[in-house]
């Protein structure tokens, strides 16, 4: 029988730190804290008793990993003369709010259970007959600072657990009742229904403390400090049963990625953020994930993931913005040494290439998120900038909670994927193209349902509410998330050649991922107005990715493609060209912008078209809105193109 979750005593003891006694390197470099509780009560159950004088807890620190170690002795007395004695050990993680409390500092405050780690497993005796079942159960508990009005502090011990008499296997309950009397046995118990509802959870993994260690047997590739191994444990549970790829398996990733540091720290980082998705925060991962943060300050590759956890998306936006001023000089650097640096390209190259285009989805999509978030919450007028990154954390968490429950779990096994991005190729593995059939896919349902609008770039007539409500709450945005992750995966391969197609000659939807994800976005930004724009430069640097991997992929083969794919692909390129934001002094197109001309251009002398009814044809054949009114600017880039008469 699993032990069930029922709150049975709340003690409130009090502890002067001025009276404390610290005896430093006791035991070795332990610190041992003696601190005296002075009063208190606990109550619950029918039960109330006030604290005797004489208890302690006699805490051995570990200056290391500032750990606590508990060792709890109090006695209690009621009313009617009545006795409870009760010890318990426990681990205590000290952190600075601790510490504040504990020292009577100036920011000393009354901390929430959960914010730090703080358990205990306390043991009861007792002289009151009607509780002496209390002797027969197993208890936890765990404890917090209290302040109370005038300033003292408190430990408050809640959220205790009652375990059920162990149920002993039917062959053993015989075999005792042959030495039992018949009086002596006992009666049949009925066990009663649970009154808990039943939640799909992935429950967060138990103190794993030798593996916390980090002895030599199971030191991984960065520092595992504070619960570290439980965060990582905890996303590879949420891998379990997961169905992803048919080529690649999702626990291949975790396994390969513990000899990369900085794929290592990542992806605890996403598991933090994949748990504060599904349970609103944090809770006793903070810590950890703060370290992790601090640590990935240096890795600038890296260090998008914790700020889109904590809520600061502009943050994130910036730093992805700053990160491209490094990677274009390096360009730069590299072009002047190498002028054709196209033949020089290899798989660790693109799969960075797509680990920025899935940072700019995900950053593109978040932005998005929380703007509708804010709208519905009645804020019409404000921006993301006006909220803390709290409030926003908290806004998106209940949002989500009324999400349609397929669109959550393909969001979190979408997040599940992301290590994808950062653990390092198999030896001798190569990134295929990507089959975007269903991206296109879930292009199309979303499509379908979307009006047109003649006066703006924006073709959806539909009101940005109900727009927002269809694409985040019903599904599409989240199919999309996780389609384009698994599409990635699938095109890890250990073969030497790429993949000629996978589908019937001419029907295949194979093309390079960083332009496939890209057209999803543009498609979705202008064509149906479900997304927002993001930053100038990554916008920038996006279409130059763009461009080489159409340049690329135009150079190859392609008899297994579908032409009218490759014309939908070069029209986005071309729509993300045109809008490309321009300054006040500055209108200069995008340099990519004349390339996808003169490609379109090749492609339609090649599918023997020419004008923007035929084109609009062969495009509805891929995905796009089946009115013709409100494609005006489309349809002057289209004539625009054929007015050229450059050739490529």
């Amino acid at each position: 029988m699993a032990p069930s979750l029922d709150h049975v005593f709340t003690m409130r003891m009090y502890t002067s730190p001025a009276k404390a006694v610290v005896i430093p390197e006791a035991k070795g470099k332990n610190h041992r804290i003696i601190a005296f509780l002075t009063h208190g009560n606990i109550k619950g159950s029918g039960f109330e008793a006030e604290l005797q004088p004489g208890g302690a807890d006699w805490i051995l620190r570990d200056p290391e990993t500032n750990t606590g170690h508990l060792d709890v002795r109090v006695q209690f007395r009621n009313s009617e003369g009545h006795s409870f004695y009760i010890y318990f050990q426990g681990v205590l993680q000290i952190d600075d709010k601790w510490m504040e409390v504990f020292t009577g500092g100036p920011k000393a405050r009354t901390l929430e259970f959960g914010e730090n780690y703080w358990l205990s497993a306390p043991v009861l005796e007792t002289s009151h007959p009607d509780f002496k079942w209390v002797e027969r159960s197993e208890f936890v508990g765990e404890l917090r600072w209290f302040i109370d009005e005038d300033g003292n502090n408190c430990i408050n011990l809640g959220r205790v657990c009652s375990y059920s008499p162990i149920k002993i296997p039917l062959r053993e309950r015989r075999a005792q009742q042959k030495e039992v009397q018949p009086w002596e046995q006992t009666p049949w118990h009925i066990e009663q229904p649970s009154q808990q509802l039943s939640v799909k959870r992935t429950p967060i993994p138990t103190p794993l403390r030798f593996m916390n260690q980090d002895r030599e047997y199971n030191r991984l590739a960065c520092e595992m400090p504070l619960k570290s191994h439980e965060l990582f444990q905890y996303l590879f549970k949420c891998q379990q049963g997961l169905k992803g790829s048919q080529k690649t398996t999702a626990a291949n990733c975790l396994v390969r990625l513990t000899d990369d540091s900085c794929a290592l720290r990542s992806t605890i980082l996403l598991a933090g953020m994949h748990f504060c998705f599904q349970n609103g925060n944090l809770a006793s991962f903070e810590s950890t994930f703060l370290y992790h943060k601090v640590e990935a300050d240096g890795n600038f590759g890296f260090h998008r993931v914790p700020k889109v956890c904590t809520g600061e998306v502009l943050g994130a936006e910036a730093h992805a913005s700053g990160l491209l001023a490094i990677i274009e000089n390096a360009a730069a650097r590299d072009k002047k040494e190498n002028p054709d640096i196209s033949n020089f390209k290899t798989p660790e190259q693109e799969l960075a290439n797509r680990y920025f285009i899935m940072a700019y989805t995900y950053i593109c999509g978040l932005k998005s998120l929380l703007g509708g978030v804010c709208r519905l919450g009645g804020f019409d007028d404000a921006r993301i900038e006006d909220f803390s990154a709290k409030e926003l954390v908290e806004m998106s968490y209940i949002w989500h909670k009324g999400e349609a429950s397929q669109s959550w779990a393909l969001k979190l096994q979408a997040l599940r994927l992301l290590p994808f991005f950062l653990t390092p190729l198999p030896e001798g593995a190569t990134l295929t193209y990507a089959d975007g059939r269903e991206i296109i896919q879930s292009l199309r349902e979303f499509t379908t349902a979307t009006g047109i609008d003649p006066s703006s770039t924006s073709v959806c007539t539909d009101p940005p509410d109900k727009i927002f409500d269809n694409f985040w709450r019903r599904g599409p945005a989240s199919r999309l998330l996780g389609e384009c992750v698994l599409a990635h995966v699938e095109t890890i391969s250990v073969k030497k050649k790429r993949s000629q197609g996978l589908g019937r000659p001419g029907t295949s939807f194979e093309g390079p991922w960083c332009a496939l994800v890209t057209s999803a976005i543009i498609y979705g930004q202008t064509i149906l107005g479900a997304l927002e724009p993001v930053d100038k430069r990554m916008h920038k640097y996006t279409i130059t990715l763009f461009h080489h991997d159409m340049l690329s992929y135009l150079e190859e083969s392609r008899a297994s493609t579908d032409p009218g794919f490759i014309l939908w692909l070069l029209i986005l390129g071309l729509i993300s060209c045109y809008t490309y934001p321009k300054g006040e002094r500055d209108q200069t197109p995008h340099p990519s912008f004349l390339f996808f001309q003169m490609a379109i251009r090749r492609q339609a002398k090649e599918m023997d078209i020419s004008s923007w009814s035929e084109a609009n044809f062969a495009l509805a054949k891929v995905v796009w809105p089946s009115k013709n009114d409100g494609f005006e600017f489309v349809e002057d880039l289209w004539n625009e193109a054929f007015s050229l008469r450059s050739q490529i």
